[in-house]
């Protein structure tokens, strides 16, 4: 596990982001949905008796964003609160030890310190100056604002990025499954990269989040989240209940829970061994489909630059299957998940490879930024245009009055602002800057699931 403990630096560095990331987005989320978090509260209340009114605000605010971020779905409140009541009994256990834990400056020495202070206070003349407070600039102290949080606030920031980064981490295993079937790799190979280059670093990561968030974390807990993630991917109807009921089930299965020496074994037995032939199964079209390209690429390269004609009516006719399949949907209410989104997935992928082959006579091509001029032009503006009720989830709430009216109106006055969020959301599906054709389909198709079964894109009458 030495190799692991070589990111732990790199995942400290990223604390103080990811706290003060998490920090303004509960801020702005309760200034801009205020009524929303209120209406929260009582909701939440009788769970958290002794929460002060401000934290008790924080945790509605935060369990406001888990539900509209779509980190999560179907979550209760009684769920929510549960999991919550874990983590903070974890967090008043470790606030405890600590207090008992020599060092710990004495009654005497903090009244010592406390008339200084109050010294210095009626000593000073004016408002001190940034500098004089100790902070670089306005970041700087945001960071140290966020280090003075609540601690139950700064273990639910670990929760809450936790939920993130495992779904980044179900785009790259996907990925890579469909990789290495590709390249036919025996089945012993698979697990060992899988486990090895995906399982153990996302569970090392998630724990390192919650210990330096303040809590020693239960592996159990965190395989919770993976497997719920997972099963929500696989079928999207999954009854969610919470991550502290599948703990309970896996401590009644899985006797122990701390030490990075049980990373390789409850990364094979209760992740890979569990989900990967059901995962394959779900991207065996994907799978067989890139195969396929791959034993007739010199042919159907040769094939589409000879003719012309039919190599565009081709392309065409593969970019009409998408507008099908999203008509049908919004049209007749059919699903689009599981299936659906994966046949999108691929012939989105499709698409954009044909298209690089129109121009440059071959898919690996050297400018990456080209699948995005292509992908904007094929599938963004024409859905967009067509279905303007889709941008909804990328604007700017306070000026909803303003889309409503006149959605494509809207779009060109606020394009910087929207498209700023649609990229953010590719990106939460696993898109990269430069990305591939499959990285950027996949991406896709997973938002469009999403906008899809959004209640209030469904509900918009555009």
């Amino acid at each position: 596990m030495g190799l692991l403990r070589e990111t732990q630096e790199a995942i400290a560095n990223e604390i103080n982001k990811t706290f003060s990331s998490l920090a303004a987005k509960i801020d702005v989320f309760q200034i801009t949905q205020d009524s929303y978090v209120e209406s929260l509260i009582p909701k939440l209340q009788p769970f958290f008796p002794h929460l002060d009114d401000v934290t008790l605000k924080q945790v509605a605010a935060l369990y406001g964003i888990c539900l509209t971020d779509e980190s999560l779905r179907d979550y209760t409140p009684q769920g929510f609160a549960e999991d919550v009541a874990f983590l903070n009994e974890i967090i008043q256990e470790n606030e405890n030890k600590s207090e008992t834990e020599p060092g710990a400056p004495t009654e005497e020495e903090i009244d010592e310190e406390n008339d200084d202070e109050i010294k210095s206070k009626e000593d000073l003349k004016s408002v001190p100056s940034l500098e004089d407070q100790g902070y670089e600039n306005w970041s700087d102290r945001l960071q140290k604002a966020t280090a003075e949080q609540s601690p139950l606030i700064r273990g639910l920031t670990a929760y809450y990025q936790s939920n993130i980064d495992i779904f980044n981490f179900i785009t790259a295993l996907t990925n890579d499954i469909v990789l290495h079937n590709v390249n036919q790799r025996i089945e012993l190979a698979i697990s060992s990269i899988l486990i090895r280059e995906h399982i153990i670093p996302l569970l090392d990561r998630l724990y390192s989040l919650y210990l330096n968030s303040g809590i020693d974390i239960d592996l159990r807990f965190l395989i919770a989240q993976i497997q719920y993630a997972l099963e929500t991917y696989l079928d999207n109807s999954v009854e969610f209940k919470n991550f502290k009921k599948r703990f309970d089930e896996l401590k009644q299965v899985y006797p122990l829970g701390k030490g990075a020496d049980l990373y390789w074994d409850m990364s094979k037995l209760l992740v890979y061994d569990k989900y990967y032939e059901p995962l394959k199964k779900m991207l065996e079209p994907i799978i067989n489909d890139q195969i396929r390209e791959r034993e007739e690429s010199a042919k159907a390269i040769k094939n589409i630059l000879d003719a012309p004609k039919p190599r565009q009516g081709s392309t065409e006719s593969i970019r009409s299957q998408v507008d099908s399949l999203i008509f049908e949907s919004v049209r007749f209410g059919r699903p689009f998940q599981g299936e659906q989104r994966i046949k999108a997935q691929r012939l989105i992928a499709t698409v954009l490879k044909r298209m690089a082959l129109e121009e440059f006579g071959k898919q690996d091509i050297p400018h990456m930024e080209k699948y995005k001029e292509y992908f904007m032009k094929e599938f963004f503006e024409p859905i967009m245009k067509e279905y303007p009720q889709f941008l909804l989830p990328f604007i700017d709430f306070r000026l909803y009055r303003d889309f409503a009216e006149d959605p494509l109106a809207h779009f060109e006055k606020n394009k910087d602002y929207i498209l700023n969020q649609f990229w953010f959301k590719m990106r939460k599906m696993g898109y990269v800057p430069r990305g591939t054709p499959n990285q950027i389909a996949a991406a896709f198709a997973g938002l469009l699931q999403d906008v899809l079964n959004d209640p209030r894109v469904k509900s918009f009458d555009a």
